[in-house]
């Protein structure tokens, strides 16, 4: 799967259907469950996956009600006893099913985000440092504003042998 996304993804277990154009009645049906959610997609297990590319229609039991949508089949990677497909989202069907999409997501993202241990398991970036001189004037860690080199190297060095400073 990429890694490359512009979402973060979301691990969710949730009943899922797709239905892709192929077999004898010219449509397929396939019971599916998420692994992991985002705003513009998720990851799905299946018996079987149709070819990447593919369009499909889309179904998601979330807790916020049942989610249809269209979506084109990104990956596939086939493991022993399933198949594990990324499809990107493309349409939500009505307004109703993408406020639903963008509830159970912030719902995930509130979770992550006040879980106790979200930093430690890198589940959101650790805080960065601060950068060097927004507001550390005076912590030493730069000369004072109009310091010259001359003036910031006899300040930060020993006395030298000699010296009466």
């Amino acid at each position: 799967p990429p890694c490359n996304r512009r979402h973060p993804r979301f691990p969710a277990r949730l009943p899922a259907w797709i239905q892709h154009p192929g077999g004898e009645a010219g449509l397929q049906r396939l019971a599916a469950e998420t692994v992991n959610v985002s705003h513009a997609g998720l990851t799905l297990a299946l018996p079987e996956a149709p070819a990447p590319g593919t369009a499909l229609d889309l179904q998601v039991e979330t807790p916020f009600g049942l989610v249809e949508a269209e979506g084109r089949l990104a990956w596939t990677e086939v493991q022993p006893h399933r198949t594990w497909a990324g499809v990107t989202l493309q349409r939500l069907q009505t307004a109703q099913d993408a406020l639903r999409w963008e509830q159970f997501i912030g719902s995930l993202e509130e979770r992550v985000i006040h879980s106790p241990d979200a930093r430690r398991s890198r589940m959101l970036p650790p805080t960065p440092p601060p950068q060097r001189g927004a507001g550390m004037r005076g912590s030493g860690s730069s000369p004072p504003r109009g310091a010259s080199r001359r003036d910031r190297t006899e300040r930060d060095s020993p006395p030298r042998k000699g010296s009466t400073s």
